[in-house]
């Protein structure tokens, strides 16, 4: 069975979102957005009385975690028309899904890289970090619509859901943050001022102004900045995939 989450059951989807890196995404959506907001839904798929999986859509982008597969989650995810979904890739081969429109890989801080000096500013203008985005996009940096991306951002950043540095003309960003966990979910510096370790500064910093019992997580497209990130304490733990059309 399938429910729609609501206030009386928001505090049991963030329990059992708590340990996973597309668990952490859901859980930080629903802190920043509530359950009335009318372009966000999340739901919690249950077995009996136990919960085997979540879903959020925010637009046309869901987002899927489970712990089995279930043909009634398949079911549901062709039924609400999705244009995007993502998730763990184990998760969505259980399902069925098997056609990925990009993969990469999941990878987690391990602890050990060396902090960032005070250059880097830990509460930049959101304007001026969008911006940065914007000049960066690619397959990696994908910002969309300039002005839902810009009020999303500043929304997380005000709720404690996301965290920005800036580090000249690069910037990195935790997207979700938790009480549990943070995925980095961009970084990027301006082409011209590329190899010059900003980059490697500004991630730093963002690791250094996050409470150190959080878990982090980052995820990375395959074949891109795999020895960048292994070099600033990452490791790689799983692999994650997206399919960007409809359920056919």
């Amino acid at each position: 069975m399938i429910k729609l989450v609501d206030e009386s059951t928001a505090a049991t989807y963030l329990a059992y979102c708590s340990d996973n890196p597309f668990g952490v995404r859901m859980a930080a959506a629903l802190t920043t957005y509530g359950t009335d907001c009318r372009f966000v839904d999340f739901w919690l798929v249950y077995e009996g009385e136990n919960i085997i999986g979540a879903l959020s859509k925010i637009d046309g982008d869901m987002t899927v975690y489970c712990d089995c597969a279930n043909d009634e989650i398949v079911e549901f995810i062709c039924a609400v028309g999705a244009e995007t979904l993502t998730g763990e890739k184990n998760c969505l081969s259980l399902l069925g899904f098997n056609e990925f429109s990009c993969t990469g890989s999941i990878m987690q801080y391990n602890g050990v890289c060396d902090f960032a000096d005070d250059e880097t500013e830990t509460a930049p203008s959101i304007m001026t970090v969008c911006k940065i985005l914007c000049e960066c996009e690619g397959e990696s940096i994908r910002v969309g619509q300039f002005d839902r991306f810009y009020t999303d951002l500043c929304l997380r950043v005000r709720r404690g859901t996301a965290k920005c540095c800036l580090a000249g003309d690069g910037v990195a960003i935790a997207s979700a943050v938790t009480d549990c966990a943070a995925i980095i979910g961009g970084v990027a510096v301006k082409p011209d001022a590329r190899k010059k370790g900003i980059g490697s500064a500004v991630v730093r910093k963002l690791i250094s102004e996050l409470p150190k019992d959080k878990t982090i997580y980052l995820l990375r497209l395959d074949g891109e900045n795999e020895e960048f990130y292994k070099k600033l304490g990452f490791a790689d733990v799983g692999s994650w995939a997206s399919i960007s059309r409809g359920c056919d």
